[in-house]
């Protein structure tokens, strides 16, 4: 049973009609912190990683997983979910029609220091 009128997901939807964007995990504690201050940190940062659309840990917070509203930029920084501009995620975190060969970043050999028997086997291997 909630402790206010809302369960916490639904509170934290609410809070993001109130914060900067992008924001911090730092901010949303806060604003719990003023406005329902019952709630308790670890509560909140539980549920911050469950609604989470690209974290792979929100599968184990299976109460979020249809709840998913947050789009994390980096370490403890979000911005609010753009399925549009962010594109769709699985429960587990990983993102929809995108394989994994298209995920894995590929440089150009002049953007790694490489000895040339390197540079050259490489290039090999892209022809």
């Amino acid at each position: 049973m909630p402790l206010y009128d809302k369960p916490i997901w639904a509170l934290i939807q609410d809070a993001l009609a109130e914060m900067p964007e992008p924001f911090t995990t730092a901010d949303m504690l806060d604003w719990f912190r003023t406005k329902y201050p019952k709630i308790k940190e670890t509560s909140l940062r539980a549920h911050i990683i469950g609604m989470s659309v690209n974290n792979p840990t929100r599968r184990y917070y299976a109460s979020t997983l249809s709840h998913g509203v947050l789009y994390r930029l980096g370490r403890s920084q979000f911005t609010r979910y753009d399925p549009s501009r962010h594109g769709s995620f699985d429960p587990y975190g990983r993102q929809q029609g995108v394989s994994d060969v298209d995920s894995i970043d590929v440089f150009a050999p002049e953007e790694v220091s490489l000895g040339e028997e390197q540079v050259e086997a490489a290039l090999r291997v892209r022809a």
